[in-house]
């Protein structure tokens, strides 16, 4: 918590998450629009498959800006891609990143970030996973944007 209360001086702090998994799924019924003007968001048994995508974001956590990468799959290959990605929106700055302790975070000999010294991962206890804010931002738009969503490609 102490990295929130008081963040180095002119340091950017990035929570950084893998939210869930969702099928992009194209509805054969998505909204409906009925007779009176009003639209109508219905569910069908009847969709396609168009893949699962592994999606990775980080929160600005003095800004609140929302950085996404989109992947075809969850590695730590990908993982150190979206964070090259990080690194290279803030170069010449010192970076902390809030991260849960999932395996493609941790690996035993850790290179990337013996290669970035001025990167440093700060890991939320287990369980604790409301005390990352790109959590709970990923917990209101899950469920108020994404799912039930009718999408013809997993970007």
């Amino acid at each position: 918590m102490g990295i929130y209360l008081s963040p180095p001086d002119h340091a950017v702090v990035l929570g950084v998450d893998e939210p869930p998994s969702l099928q992009a799924l194209e509805r054969a019924q998505g909204y409906r629009r009925l007779p009176d003007g009003q639209a109508r968001k219905g569910c069908h048994h009847a969709y396609e498959r168009h893949g699962t995508p592994t999606r990775f974001a980080a929160w600005n956590e003095s800004t609140g800006q929302v950085k996404a990468g989109h992947y075809h799959r969850r590695r730590r290959r990908e993982f150190l891609d979206f964070m090259n990605a990080l690194v290279a929106d803030y170069p010449q700055r010192e970076i902390h990143v809030i991260l849960d302790k999932l395996r493609s975070h941790k690996p035993k000999r850790d290179r990337w970030r013996a290669r970035h010294p001025n990167r440093h991962w700060h890991y939320t206890p287990t369980h604790a996973s409301w005390r990352k804010q790109i959590e709970i931002w990923l917990s209101i738009l899950t469920p108020q944007a994404l799912r039930g969503g009718s999408f013809t490609s997993p970007r």
